[in-house]
């Protein structure tokens, strides 16, 4: 079979099961996408007004355990808006305001062996849009997502802090920066 036949009958199996593209393809699919193009993502900087940063808690085979910047993959045709504004209310159950630029932009790549993995290419390179980001006036932390440990707010990054944002370490300084001199998009 040649590959433009497989895709064809890869789209005729999406419809089949009424995979539709802009409302995310399900893991399977997007496990594989993964290794062969880079991910697309939006990752949350959320300060408050002390200078800390709100970070949850993530375990899972590709990323390890530890402290994590919440994020999302952008889907076919979301902008990024509508991505920012879906992953603080489905991670966080809040309400975010950003910064209408990007603080920075990271090519990220996961080391070339994770134990566990079968196929080691899976989420091992993204393009992280890393934008600030603050509670919109009057949300506060749900206390589901509180009172279980999994989001914090932290002075400093923790010592257990995901190595997939190694990245933000080495410019924590300089995010912190941009972040109090920029520009809100509501």
């Amino acid at each position: 079979m040649s590959v433009f036949t497989a895709v064809l009958e890869l789209k005729n199996e999406m419809k089949k099961n009424g995979i539709i593209q802009e409302n995310g393809i399900g893991e399977e699919l997007f496990l594989f996408s993964s290794t062969i193009v880079p991910i697309v993502n939006v990752d949350l900087l959320i300060f408050d007004k002390n200078d800390e940063i709100l970070l949850s808690q993530r375990d899972d085979k590709w990323c390890g355990t530890g402290w994590h910047l919440p994020g999302s993959c952008i889907r076919f045709d979301e902008t990024i808006h509508n991505a920012i504004s879906r992953c603080a209310l489905s991670e966080l159950g809040l309400e975010v305001m950003h910064t209408a630029e990007p603080l920075k932009v990271y090519d990220v790549h996961f080391p070339d062996y994770r134990e566990g993995l079968e196929d080691q290419r899976e989420r091992k390179h993204f393009i992280a849009l890393a934008y600030g980001c603050c509670v919109k006036s009057g949300w506060v932390l749900d206390d589901k997502y509180k009172n279980d440990g999994r989001i914090r707010w932290f002075r400093n990054l923790p010592e257990d802090f995901l190595q997939i944002h190694d990245c933000y370490r080495k410019d924590w300084v300089e995010l912190m920066e941009k972040y109090k001199h920029s520009t809100m998009y509501t």
